[in-house]
């Protein structure tokens, strides 16, 4: 009895002491409770100093917002680098994390988990987006496009333009397709806030025709008016999409 005891006692402490552990996981946030779930598990990482820490971002069902993904990632690695309370620790703990786009759940959930030294982590690929034989558009990000959120480089509603850009050299056969959502805002008539849609429909235009060198007959940007009526900020939705797709 007492050997099968010393055996449960030893499993337990086993599993306690040298299993990973899952530290959080939460859907989609804004950002300064983002920071909050992310300095918990920096701290947890911190109590163990030879662990590592694995962040996993699902991609939802159908493996779109890829651009969201990809953003939100380099702004937690920002984040981490220029924290003021871990500001002498902050190459170590980038160093220690790492970052799997997981399919699956909702778009951006995410599990942070802590791994001890001697257990290895998952095997890590890098997100390969296929569109060979896209037959309808892609949702590569869908942003805000005047959110101010209290930590940037933790909005979700952030895009990297780079692969985006990328993925347009490659298949030269498909094309931009951007909606830009212009709602009327507080003290701005339709007037004006289509106005400033306007505006940052040349400046996603220009971005993309002059600084990342796609053709400007690629590039199709339209303003629509969103269904949800109280939608205050502009937002817009970056599609890659076949030609043959309006």
């Amino acid at each position: 009895m007492k050997n099968l005891l010393l055996l449960i006692v030893l499993v337990i402490f086993t599993q306690t002491f040298f299993a990973q552990t899952k530290i959080d996981e939460y859907e989609r946030t804004d950002s300064d409770a983002e920071s909050g779930r992310i300095d918990n598990f920096l701290m947890n990482l911190d109590k163990q100093p030879e662990s590592r820490g694995l962040i996993i971002i699902y991609s939802g069902e159908s493996e779109e917002r890829l651009g969201n993904i990809l953003r939100l990632i380099e702004g937690i690695k920002q984040y981490i680098v220029f924290r003021d309370v871990y500001s002498r620790a902050a190459r170590t703990f980038t160093e220690r994390i790492t970052f799997k786009i997981e399919k699956g759940k909702e778009t951006l959930f995410k599990e942070l988990w802590v791994y001890p030294k001697d257990i290895p982590l998952p095997e890590i690929e890098q997100p390969n987006v296929n569109l060979d034989n896209l037959k309808t558009k892609y949702l590569y990000a869908s942003v805000c496009v005047d959110c101010e959120p209290a930590i940037p480089g933790l909005s979700s509603e952030w895009a990297d333009f780079k692969l985006y850009a990328e993925l347009l050299m490659k298949y030269r056969d498909y094309k931009s397709s951007i909606i830009i959502y212009s709602p009327s805002r507080n003290r701005l008539s339709k007037k004006e806030s289509y106005r400033d849609a306007l505006a940052y429909a040349a400046k996603y235009r220009n971005l993309l025709a002059k600084e990342y060198k796609i053709d400007n007959r690629r590039i199709s940007i339209r303003i629509e008016t969103p269904i949800v009526k109280d939608l205050t900020p502009i937002s817009a939705k970056f599609f890659i999409t076949p030609k043959i797709i309006k």
